[in-house]
């Protein structure tokens, strides 16, 4: 009765937050580019800032503000690209001019082998947390972008929902217990399963250019990916040994931990669209 009620309560905070997390969000969604890219330069910051707190005491901690610059210039580079002053290729030269001076940074405080453990977490979390945090605006600006920020958003939350009761519910066979040991097979399938249905049922409703089987696909995709992100950062959080990336949300934990299933879902889904819709 004990852990049902902890689960109970577990769920609630979720359900809570997320009730008023997404309105917001969609608001914003709503507003346009100028004020998403606001909400979303703030999210990127404060998770930037969740990511290097894990590392404190160790040399990847000294990176932090170039860090910090490379992952705010993929949102500023993003909105640029959204009002047409720049190309979608400039976000690729920014990523790839961003990670030499990244890597060069980092081996100016780091007199030994460049090519640690400490320099990929400094280089890469940012750069991947910019990035893929950009596609939010890059999304935005895409004709019906309001609607497949909608449908990337509740496939990631359908997905999360289902493998957290699939889990609960008859979770048996774990899939990493080292490094996650409440995520389970049958709580991985719930959550495609999940995913998919989301993907079908808000498709349904909002009718975009997409066939049934490639929605189909898509949300298989995504809830992979989804789940993928979050087991991903499971383990960083296991190598760092903390249990939650922070304690801004309650029931999710930090900000890292509500964005780890969604960062590589919306880069699946933007270039999905250029390579099938667009």
């Amino acid at each position: 009765m004990a852990r049902l009620n902890k689960i109970e309560a577990h769920l609630c905070h979720r359900v809570f937050s997320a009730s008023i997390a997404l309105p917001i969000l969609f608001l914003f969604i709503l507003l346009g580019p100028p004020w998403l890219t606001v909400l979303v330069l703030v999210i990127t910051v404060l998770a930037a800032f969740e990511y290097y707190r894990l590392f404190r005491g160790t040399l990847v901690r000294k990176s932090l503000v170039p860090g910090l610059i490379l992952a705010v210039a993929f949102i500023v580079n993003s909105y640029f690209i959204s009002v047409g002053l720049l190309d979608e290729k400039s976000l690729l030269i920014l990523a790839t001019v961003g990670l030499s001076v990244a890597f060069i940074i980092f081996c100016l405080f780091n007199r030994t082998f460049p090519f640690s453990t400490g320099a990929l977490f400094s280089i890469a979390g940012p750069s991947y947390l910019g990035f893929a945090m950009a596609h939010i605006v890059l999304l935005r600006r895409l004709d019906d972008g309001t609607q497949w920020l909608a449908l990337t958003f509740l496939i990631v939350f359908g997905t999360d929902t289902a493998a957290f009761l699939g889990g609960r519910k008859f979770g048996k066979y774990r899939i990493a217990p080292r490094i996650s040991p409440n995520k389970t097979w049958e709580g991985a399938i719930a959550g495609l399963f999940g995913g998919v249905l989301v993907a079908i049922i808000t498709n349904f409703f909002i009718g975009l250019p997409i066939s049934i089987l490639q929605i189909f696909l898509l949300g298989v995709g995504a809830s992979l990916l989804a789940q993928g992100g979050d087991l991903a950062e499971s383990a960083m959080k296991r190598y760092v040994g903390v249990k939650d990336t922070g304690e801004l949300i309650p029931g999710h934990g930090g900000i890292l931990d509500r964005l780890d299933s969604v960062l590589p879902v919306l880069i699946l889904v933007y270039y999905a669209l250029h390579l099938v819709v667009m």
